[in-house]
């Protein structure tokens, strides 16, 4: 086997063993598989986009925007037509861009509306719905 054999055949490796931690949720994979982008050959873009999209949506549950947000850069990179992982992407550096002075703000304005506010020391609500929930002016969920 030739030296440039060898080198192919680990970087080959190296995508298979990402593309394995990319399906177990290991935030570090997404580093590997942007290097190793120009060895996923045209036919496994949609697949890998679609494995990313998976671990995107894993991390917006965790509140990781940063991470997310390179998992669906990368998966637009992979498959540039899917309108579905470039709408997720704007909305989450959107979400990421939005400082919490923004959403302080906009949460103080929304109990001035609302006619209450927050009597905690700290209020954890990130939101309106939130801030009304907690404050039970909602009442009781009956769908």
């Amino acid at each position: 086997m030739k030296l440039s054999e060898i080198g192919d055949a680990f970087r080959h490796f190296k995508l298979d063993v990402a593309l394995s931690e990319i399906r177990e949720r290991k935030a570090t994979a997404l580093a590997d598989l942007e290097g190793l982008r120009a060895l996923i050959s045209a036919e496994k873009r949609r697949e890998i986009g679609n494995e990313l999209y998976a671990f995107a949506k894993h991390f917006l549950q965790r509140n990781e925007l940063g991470t997310a947000g390179h998992a669906l850069r990368l998966a637009v990179q992979l498959d540039s037509q899917n309108q579905v992982f470039q709408s997720r992407l704007k909305v989450v550096r959107a979400t990421a861009n939005d400082t919490s002075v923004d959403r302080s703000m906009s949460l103080l304005a929304a109990q001035r509306q609302l006619g209450f506010s927050c009597v905690k020391t700290h209020c954890e609500c990130q939101n309106a719905y939130q801030a009304a929930q907690c404050r039970d002016l909602l009442g009781s969920d009956r769908r």
